[in-house]
């Protein structure tokens, strides 16, 4: 029998490769696996994510977050973290994506069950919105109302947004989607159009994501494998690429931002010796399993 994240794999491979295939996959996730709407944990996790960022901007930050301007690369098919930054009074936001994966009825819903799960003033500004919205089919209204401007399919590398206009940048749990190279790329252009004394907040997930399906693998399943092993697993409809915690930050330390604070969430002693006894690649095998074991962090930069 086919393990269930092989199978994901090979069918994300297929539609990478065809036309209307994000159409198609929309529809798999919608209406077959219904892993979209994106269920409530994970709404909650976001939630927290959201947070996370919005404690950093307002400690760290200059600008207040009702004035200042934002910019977050990889929105999803929902918003759901810019949303939970309107709701904390964030209205100049710019978001984009390298493929135009957002739905309407996706944003409406991530509005309807927000307002629920927020509290205070932010529920309350959520709930106002999503009462002034229901019923509205077309996204670019409803994303003016939210304050957000949407931009996909663009190229994070090369946003042309103005050198130095931006006072926050947030990126979650997007950064172990892209290719090495580009990460870099991308650090250079948030360098250039972030503000001096700028804040750039990247909450990354270093765990195999076949994983948050498949409960037959843990978290380590994609370090058992060689790069070219790999490859036969990591089409571009879900590419992971397995970069672990002390090599990201070393494209941080190399990008020019002074890098604030690191956040790195420290395994248990159960996911240490899972990886200690854990059959891993090569290129894995020279990193300490205190570090090779992160499941996920928080990196905080400041343009200096």
């Amino acid at each position: 029998m086919v393990d269930r994240w092989r199978l994901k794999a090979h069918v994300q491979r297929v539609l990478s490769s065809v036309p209307g295939g994000h159409e198609i996959y929309y529809n798999l996730q919608r209406h077959v696996t219904h892993s979209l709407p994106i269920p409530d944990a994970e709404l909650l996790q976001s939630v927290d994510m959201a947070y996370r960022h919005l404690d950093v901007l307002r400690s760290l930050g200059k600008e207040p977050v009702t004035t200042a301007k934002f910019f977050e690369f990889g929105g999803g098919w929902d918003l759901h973290v810019p949303i939970i930054f309107c709701g904390s009074g964030a209205m100049d936001q710019t978001v984009v994506d390298l493929s135009r994966l957002v739905r309407v009825d996706l944003v409406q819903d991530c509005l309807e069950r927000l307002g629920g799960l927020l509290k205070g003033d932010a529920a309350n500004a959520l709930a106002g919105l999503r009462d002034a919205l229901r019923g509205d089919t077309e996204l670019s209204s409803i994303t003016k109302r939210l304050g957000i401007t949407y931009v996909a399919p663009a190229d994070a590398r090369n946003t042309d947004l103005p050198t130095g206009s931006i006072d926050y940048i947030t990126s979650t749990s997007t950064l172990e989607h892209i290719p090495p190279v580009d990460i870099s790329l991308i650090l250079q252009e948030c360098q250039r159009i972030l503000r001096v004394g700028g804040i750039a907040s990247m909450i990354v997930d270093y765990s195999d994501h076949y994983s948050h399906f498949d409960k037959s693998i843990g978290p380590y399943n994609f370090l058992q494998f060689s790069d070219r092993e790999w490859k036969r697993y990591n089409p571009s409809f879900h590419y992971q690429n397995r970069l672990r915690h002390p090599e990201l930050v070393g494209l941080m330390e190399a990008s020019g931002f002074d890098i604030v604070e690191i956040r790195a969430f420290p395994p248990s002693e159960e996911d240490v010796q899972d990886i200690r006894d854990f059959p891993l690649a090569a290129p894995f095998r020279g990193i300490p399993p205190e570090e090779l074991a992160i499941r996920t962090a928080q990196i905080i930069l400041r343009r200096v």
